[in-house]
């Protein structure tokens, strides 16, 4: 969730995930937040809670999409995959889940 105007802003994470599940949260998070920050007003603030009847909104899509590239830049990807595609190999380098690395390189046509 992330709550607050310019200043204040606060995110929160489930402590109970994994590790690499918390740093994708707080990456798509910052997303919504720059997002939303670029188009309203300084003094307007806002709250998103996290919530699966928007899985596929333009909102999430962006916030997904913002994250995977500041967790995984494209160039960085796609340098590390010349040298070992292994999945596994690759999520582990760039600290995020199988699965989000999985995403990444099918979004990058680096895999099938």
């Amino acid at each position: 969730m992330v709550r607050g105007g310019y200043t204040g802003i606060e995110i929160y994470v489930d402590s109970d995930n994994p590790h690499v599940r918390q740093r994708f949260t707080v990456a798509h998070e910052v997303g919504h937040i720059v997002a939303v920050k670029g188009s309203l007003d300084a003094s307007v603030s806002f709250v998103k809670r996290r919530s699966d009847s928007g899985a596929g909104s333009a909102d999430e899509i962006y916030a997904n999409e913002f994250a995977a590239s500041l967790l995984m830049p494209e160039d960085e990807v796609k340098n590390a995959f010349a040298e070992n595609s292994n999945v596994f190999h690759l999520a582990s380098l760039f600290d995020v889940s199988v699965s989000a690395m999985g995403w990444r390189l099918r979004h990058l046509s680096l895999a099938g």
